[in-house]
This record gives structure tokens, sequence and C-alpha cells, in this order.
């Protein structure tokens, strides 16, 4: 609820080979003392990330974006991602729909989120459904059919097709990106009570004369801020909140 233009492959240095059991390990000590000793962690991520272990190439990534390094954290999502780690394909995918920092392309940010999704996400399957609304529909299928080539390749869990074409046709034909009307942008879907008010007072004062509406979609309360008139007011908007995952949504 999010492709920067770098070098997207870190060059490693040479390290001594390591069983890759102890990728395991050392992520798992990693995660122990991340909160108390957060550059302890780092190094841990970092020896476990650079032998290609994608959960430690995540978490290395999303500890480097929360500290605000997102040029650090980027390559090392993106690596995971690749490897089809769910966190990573949740982030990247919604940079790269977004065009958040890295060259835009909705569609194959699209077919990250949903990938998250199908492994099971909840709060990608959240972003998948804002992303749908403002896709027209060609663009949509062909992202789903990505996402069907992808999981072929890596023999992932079957990708389940949308259906009810009709209803959802129309739909997306209200939400197409050319489409005016007021819009918001979504920051984020929440299942513990307060999150969403604690993440939008740290965000109001880069968000000026906006208001909050939590909206409510199963287990999960979503953080949207608006109004916006347009999708690219909405769209600049989520640009400016450079670390945040940020998604345009049309109100309904």
């Amino acid at each position: 609820m999010f492709e920067l233009v770098l070098s997207l492959l870190l060059v490693t240095t040479a390290q001594p080979a390591l069983p890759p059991a102890s990728a395991a390990a050392l992520t798992s000590q990693a995660d122990r003392v991340q909160r108390r000793e957060p550059q302890r962690a780092r190094s841990l991520y970092e020896r476990a990330a650079r032998q290609g272990y994608a959960p430690a190439q995540a978490a290395l990534g999303i500890l480097l974006f929360k500290e605000g390094d997102r040029a650090g954290a980027m390559p090392w999502l993106k690596q995971a991602a690749e490897a089809g780690e769910p966190r990573a394909l949740l982030i990247y995918g919604t940079a790269m729909f977004n065009g958040d920092g890295v060259a835009p392309h909705r569609r194959r940010g699209y077919a990250m989120v949903r990938r998250a999704a199908a492994q099971g996400s909840s709060e990608a399957r959240a972003t998948q459904s804002e992303m749908e609304l403002v896709m027209p529909e060609l663009e949509r299928a062909s992202g789903s059919e990505e996402v069907g080539e992808t999981a072929s390749r890596e023999a992932a869990p079957a990708v389940v097709r949308t259906t009810g074409t009709r209803s959802s046709s129309r739909r997306r034909s209200k939400a197409a990106p050319s489409t005016p009307g007021p819009w918001r942008i979504q920051l984020g879907a929440f299942r513990q009570p307060g999150a969403g008010q604690a993440l939008f007072a740290q965000l109001a004062p880069r968000l000026p004369g906006k208001l909050p509406a939590y909206v409510a979609g199963g287990s999960l309360l979503r953080l949207q801020v608006g109004p916006y008139s347009s999708l690219s007011e909405a769209a600049a908007a989520c640009r400016s909140l450079a670390r945040q995952a940020c998604v345009p949504v049309r109100i309904r």
C-alpha cells in the first residue's frame, strides 16, 4: 500500500565460502538482535545476503530503507524480489508501479505484487486490489500473464485467476487513469489497532490540507489520505513521500 534507476546488482566482495545453512543461522541471529543492536544486525544480514540468501537480502533492504538509505536498499530488495521473496516483491513492486525513485513499469510492478499476494501476503492482496482500480484491462491482463509465466519458471504455487470478467471490466473502465474524479493515496493496510492513525500522524506534516480515511477491508484497516482531484496529482503525492509505500486509489 511501495525501480530506482541505479545499478540493480551489487558487486560482492570475495569472502570465504560458507555452507548454505550458515546464511539462515546468520539471518536468525540478526532477527533476534535487530531492535537492540541494529548495526550488528545489519552486518549479520549483509553477510547472509552476500551468500545469495533471499530472506537476508529482503531483511537488509528493509532495514536500510527504514534508515533512509534508499539507494542502498533497493538493489538488495530487487535481488530478493527476483528470487521470489514476498516482502521484497511487495516493496519493490510498489516502487516500480509508482515510479517512486525507480524507472516506472506498472505491468512489472503489478506482477511482482501479485506474486507476493499469491504467496499469502495479506498486505500484497490489499495493494493488488488498489492497483487494479487504476489499471486498464489490457495492462492488467498483461501483468497477470507475466505472473503466470514467472510462476511456471519457478514452479511456484498456481496463480489464482480473477473471476467475474464482466463486473471487473466495468469497474476497471470506470477507474481508467484518464478518468477525472476524486482520488486518495493509500499508505498501508493494518491489523493492529491504532497503527494507521500513528502512521498518519507521522506523515501529516508532509500532506498539508489532506484528511485521513480508514477503510475496512476484511481483517485489515486501510489508511487512505486525500482528496486529490486527479490520478496525476495523487501520483505526485506518492512520489513526494520518498520512503513510504503509496498507491493512488480512486474514491468510489
